[in-house]
């Protein structure tokens, strides 16, 4: 466990030093300040749209956080070598992945903490000086839990994200499988309801769409960027399996990225 917190902290330490955060934060500013001119075009609809550039400038950041931080950060590590240095010490490989894994979930903790505090103060702004115009059943409760399925979100393709390093000999082969990954995760189950409306259901298309839906984490469950705008109500036993899945699909992906790194042959 020591080994494990000395690598998240060395990892969080080196992504806050790397001037791309700074950039990719500056870059969410400039949109929640856009926000207040964007949402003011949209006068029937002002908390709804306040809402969906917020969530989407959160959502944007933390893809580029995971795609152009953490892919590269550990695809170098492993293309210069670097952890050698690492592994010389009495660390074995799973504490390297686990411990890298938890350096970035924090690192998205702390973004997701900052703009979703951005977000939120220009939505109230906006909701306090337009207050005719937003949602009746708007609530804060949602629009927090919005964020933290956002994150359990994004733990899911950080650990995808993690495996594709590991096995693929390249970060740009990294950088595309988690591409396809969230794209997937995210229309899968849209495609796979239109396919299947008029159509063969023992269709060979549809029966790979469908085991494909199964092995790919369902990333479409976790934006409640709607909810959150209208201030529609979830389940709570619908949140707690959905949230329950999202962990233990972490877990698993973290499991087999341990397993496939401890017989990754390193040269």
């Amino acid at each position: 466990m020591k080994n494990i917190a000395l690598i998240a902290g060395i990892t969080f330490k080196e992504a806050l030093r790397n001037r791309i955060l700074l950039s990719i934060l500056c870059f969410a500013a400039a949109i929640f300040g856009l926000n207040f001119t964007l949402a003011d075009s949209f006068n029937f609809e002002l908390s709804k749209v306040a809402v969906d550039i917020s969530m989407s400038a959160i959502a944007l950041c933390s893809l580029l956080i995971i795609f152009i931080l953490c892919i590269n950060q550990l695809g170098r590590d492993i293309d210069r070598r670097i952890v050698f240095l690492f592994l010389a010490r009495p660390l074995a490989r799973y504490e390297y992945i686990l411990g890298k894994f938890c350096g970035f979930a924090a690192l998205l903790l702390l973004t997701e903490f900052i703009l979703g505090g951005g977000g939120a103060m220009s939505v109230w702004i906006i909701a306090h000086f337009r207050p005719a115009y937003v949602a009746v059943n708007f609530g804060w409760g949602m629009f927090a839990l919005a964020l933290l399925f956002h994150f359990t979100g994004c733990l899911m393709l950080l650990a995808c994200a993690m495996l594709f390093a590991v096995l693929s000999t390249s970060t740009f082969l990294a950088v595309l499988f988690t591409l396809g990954v969230y794209f997937a995760g995210q229309y899968l189950e849209r495609v796979i309801t239109l396919l299947t409306i008029g159509a063969d259901s023992s269709s060979p298309v549809l029966v790979f769409l469908k085991w494909a839906a199964w092995l790919l984490p369902n990333l479409a469950a976790f934006d409640l960027k709607q909810h959150a705008a209208y201030g529609l109500t979830l389940a709570p036993s619908l949140a707690g399996c959905t949230l329950l899945y999202g962990l233990a699909y972490t877990v698993l992906v973290l499991l087999l990225t341990t397993f496939v790194f401890s017989r990754k042959e390193l040269s």
